[in-house]
């Protein structure tokens, strides 16, 4: 068996939105998947994640994610950039069959969610699940997606490092979707250089920073690409004042945004996208609300027009 490759990625991972068609039962919409690699490239993303939550990989079947990847990894070969599948969110078999094709696709890494209904109690528990998957994909990197306000699953991630030792062998580190710098940063110490941390979050980008974090994934560079890279460089040269003047201005943009979807920012953010960069992602998938009636429609064009991320 070949040891997994190392993840020596820095820097900002776009987060990828899965693109549908306007029709009934929102089909893929595969064709435009090129063109969206080389607008992340453009843009200067080095890295992209897809089939994660605002990829809505979770509201796809595992044939489509299968496919959905396999366009990312024919449009990345043109665009060398770094693809990540989530492939989480479904029984563990198929799971393991999104893990195993991943690899075999030659994406370059893989982020799991927990298991979503028979949840893991404790960290031993994660940890047996996460070998699981790592077996099922040994020769690349596998992220751990800690996102408790979606999952449920709440377990400290600083003991998660500590214990996990050399039972995962390919275990790359975790992707954190939590705004709490203190647990970060303990988990940050727990890593000891062996284990990545990826903070995924809009609003902690100067602060994550300063406690040493060095990769994102902030799913605001979807509509405010520029903007997040401007904050990004300027906390990382140690402009910290200045960082945190245009942090305040894209988290006052991401809440005008999450305020039409009753404080959740994906679904309206999709739509936005496809006003504000040269790419048309399409709708949402139920069960996440669409914004397809004329009033919906002029509430995101008005929004799109006026959002404050230049």
């Amino acid at each position: 068996m070949t040891a997994a490759a190392k993840f020596n990625f820095k820097g900002i991972i776009a987060t990828a939105f899965t693109p549908f068609r306007h029709d009934s039962v929102r089909s893929l919409n595969l064709e435009v998947i090129p063109q969206y690699a080389k607008y992340f490239q453009i843009k200067e993303f080095g890295a992209v994640l897809i089939n994660g939550t605002y990829g809505e990989g979770m509201a796809m079947s595992t044939e489509e994610r299968i496919q959905v990847a396999e366009a990312w990894s024919e449009a990345v070969k043109e665009t060398k950039q770094h693809l990540m599948v989530q492939v989480g969110g479904t029984n563990l078999q198929d799971v393991k069959k999104l893990a195993s094709h991943a690899q075999n696709i030659r994406a370059n890494s893989i982020l799991c969610l927990p298991e979503l209904y028979y949840k893991p109690k404790t960290v031993e528990e994660l940890i047996d699940y996460l070998k699981e998957v790592g077996e099922a994909a040994p020769e690349i990197p596998l992220f751990y997606y800690h996102s408790p306000d979606a999952t449920g699953v709440n377990l400290n991630m600083a003991e998660f490092f500590k214990k996990v030792d050399n039972k995962i062998p390919s275990l790359g580190g975790v992707k954190f979707a939590v705004a709490d710098l203190d647990a970060c940063y303990k988990a940050l110490r727990a890593a000891a250089n062996r284990f990545k941390i990826i903070l995924a979050n809009n609003y902690i980008l100067p602060a994550s920073i300063s406690i040493g974090i060095d990769t994102f994934m902030p799913t605001s560079m979807n509509v405010a690409p520029d903007l997040v890279k401007k904050i990004v460089r300027l906390a990382e040269t140690g402009f910290f004042s200045d960082a945190q003047v245009y942090q305040t201005q894209l988290a006052h943009a991401i809440d005008q945004i999450a305020d039409i979807n009753n404080g959740v920012a994906m679904a309206p953010m999709k739509y936005v996208t496809s006003l504000t960069a040269p790419i048309n992602v399409g709708p949402t998938r139920k069960p996440l609300r669409t914004f397809d009636t004329p009033e919906d429609e002029a509430q995101i064009v008005l929004l799109s027009k006026h959002l404050m991320v230049s």
